[in-house]
């Protein structure tokens, strides 16, 4: 069984050693790395460039001559795996040691399911563990997971990361939708789980750095219309389900909208005084009452 790792990789200098180093001390080494770097400005690429050299055989880097955001960096990644099962880790995260075998064993044991996850801890900026996940005696859903997935319904809201992927199953779903740039992961695990079965490692096997460059920083306006497109995107995917499964993500969904919808009316009410941020200020507010009471 060959395993692929994709890296991403975007000025993250001073953690992309770490997130490849992680990688290559895995207790089963993958049959390749592919490292794609979205044009850093950064030393990135000379880091990576050095690792080739080290590892002609296994590392496979490729660099964008201009920014493309992060959904076309993953699928410039996925289109070159050549490897069974294939994994992926932004270039400011870690894997642990058993990361790739516990994943991998999982997967085996139940040929019916096409994902493995497990746990993660949080980390912060200098690497120092902050928090895990999925606490201990919380139960993390395996199976038949699209309306959990769906509806966020997963520890402290966040779902799944790093998971492992039959690639060839993976290929006929599709892989990321290039017009997002926020929640692009979120949109991709809808419609994995939709067409595939996942499996939970109840393992802590990968590290997720938390800190200001990321998704927490953008605007909450931002976030509310990513998470809309992909609601009205995947909406007939929906369409199959029973009345009560459909209640419950249409409910959960409009609570997080609603939620998005409250801090951008706080923002458009922080920023410079004008019509037009009375403007959005309203449009934000009415936008929070309606997706509470889920009329969407």
């Amino acid at each position: 069984m060959k395993i692929s790792v994709c890296i991403t990789s975007y000025n993250q200098e001073h953690y992309l050693i770490e997130a490849i180093e992680s990688v290559l001390s895995q207790s089963i080494q993958p049959g390749e790395i592919i490292i794609v770097d979205d044009c850093s400005t950064d030393g990135s690429q000379e880091i990576i460039s050095a690792y080739a050299v080290r590892y002609p055989n296994l590392i496979k880097p490729f660099y964008h001559e201009r920014n493309c955001g992060i959904a076309r960096t993953r699928t410039k990644a996925l289109e070159a795996v050549t490897g069974d099962f294939v994994t992926y880790l932004d270039g400011d995260d870690r894997f642990l040691p058993h990361k790739l075998d516990r994943e991998l064993r999982s997967l085996l044991r139940d040929p019916r399911a096409q994902i493995a996850c497990s746990n993660y801890h949080y980390i912060n900026a200098v690497g120092t563990r902050i928090g895990i996940w999925a606490d201990a005696g919380e139960p993390v859903p395996q199976g038949n997971v699209f309306v959990r997935v769906f509806a966020r319904d997963y520890p402290k809201g966040s779902l799944f990361r790093n998971e492992l992927v039959d690639y060839e199953a993976w290929k006929k779903v599709g892989f990321y939708d290039e017009s997002l740039d926020l929640f692009e992961d979120y949109d991709m695990r809808i419609r994995l789980t939709k067409q595939l079965r996942t499996v939970y490692c109840d393992e802590l096997l990968t590290e997720y750095r938390r800190h200001k460059t990321g998704l927490s920083r953008s605007r909450a306006a931002k976030k509310l219309e990513a998470f809309e497109y992909i609601y009205r995107k995947n909406r007939p995917l929906l369409d199959d389900l029973n009345a009560a499964q459909k209640r419950e993500v249409k409910r959960k969904v409009g609570k997080w909208m609603a939620r998005f919808s409250g801090f951008a009316a706080k923002e458009a009410k922080q920023s410079k005084i004008s019509n037009s941020a009375v403007k959005e200020w309203i449009t934000y507010q009415a936008k929070k009452a309606k997706y509470q009471l889920a009329l969407y």
